[in-house]
């Protein structure tokens, strides 16, 4: 699956912060996978400016991660949520879409 920087932020957003041990590993597992490495950083100039997160949009190319099904349900799981509560934002309607949540 590709992901541009935006979403793996906002993956982040959406995940839970507790749950059973099977959960916990597989958050584990995710944030491993999505997050940003020292290299990323640099690469992409990543920095928070305020309570926004900026980044050099020139080198913004989706990069391919290897996300497994149990992944993949946390994810939907935490954007079904938003959804249901109401706090869904625009810049949530392309995970929505990449991850077919309805």
């Amino acid at each position: 699956m590709q992901l541009d920087i935006l979403q793996r932020i906002l993956i982040f957003s959406v995940l839970p912060k507790e749950g059973n041990l099977l959960t916990m590993k597989t958050l584990r597992s995710l944030k491993e996978k999505v997050g940003f490495s020292e290299e990323d950083l640099d690469k992409y100039n990543i920095r928070l400016e305020g309570t926004n997160y900026k980044w050099d949009a020139s080198k913004d190319i989706p990069v391919e991660f290897d996300i497994t099904e149990g992944e993949v349900k946390l994810i939907k799981t935490g954007l079904k949520e938003l959804d249901t509560q109401g706090k869904l934002m625009e810049q949530h309607l392309s995970l929505c879409e990449l991850f077919n949540v309805e």
